[in-house]
């Protein structure tokens, strides 16, 4: 199952950015400009144990993965401090549902959001950076079907959220890096795996410079 996974993620990373980065080589070319970004990325969360409220329901922890995240940035100022993006980041986490009764569902989020990103290059490839936005999310729920015995399943709803985190970029040539960030996903509590309001997602991946 784990070989089937990464295959199939590594095929979802290729058509994802090389669609991706297609469209900003367009969208570059029509602005005339190479201040465009994408990037792809592999994410990672911690999601803890949670007792469903108003029961004996537990909930294991367990970490979780999922391909491809992805954002699409452009530099649209320049400082003395540093450089100013706007910012589209979509997040991906998968979580099961494994409980002490019999279950069926998920712990997965999903998020949209637009914001700012504030890079300061710090060498000719290497840049630290810091993002911040808000938008929206479908988010997950534990509930427990009692009849004819207790099942626990799973509902989506959608949330604002904000998220801010940071980052760095390494580049490996004009046209291609390597990215590494961490966001905090802040929506609603008790939502897709966490006991209070905060989702925290360790990125990975590559990022397209046009």
């Amino acid at each position: 199952m784990t070989k089937n996974f990464l295959s199939q993620c590594v095929v979802g990373l290729a058509i994802v950015s090389g669609a991706k980065a297609q469209l900003a080589g367009a969208a570059a070319a029509s602005f005339g400009a190479q201040n465009f970004d994408v990037s792809v990325l592999w994410a990672t969360g911690k999601m803890p144990s949670q007792t469903v409220p108003n029961s004996n329901v537990t909930i294991s922890s367990s970490q979780h993965f999922s391909c491809c995240s992805e954002e699409l940035g452009y530099q649209f100022a320049r400082t003395a401090a540093g450089n100013l993006w706007v910012e589209y980041a979509h997040f991906e986490l998968g979580g099961s549902l494994n409980a002490n009764i019999p279950s069926s569902g998920n712990r997965d989020l999903e998020t949209e959001t637009l914001g700012l990103r504030f890079a300061v290059p710090v060498a000719a490839r290497l840049a630290f950076f810091a993002a911040a936005g808000g938008g929206e999310g479908e988010f997950h729920y534990p509930w427990i079907l009692q009849e004819p015995m207790p099942y626990l399943l799973s509902h989506s709803t959608t949330h604002g959220v904000f998220e801010w985190g940071g980052g760095v970029d390494v580049r490996l040539s004009k046209r291609v890096s390597l990215r590494g960030e961490v966001r905090d996903l802040v929506s609603g509590k008790g939502l897709s795996g966490s006991n209070g309001v905060h989702h925290v997602v360790i990125l990975v991946g590559v990022g397209f410079h046009f």
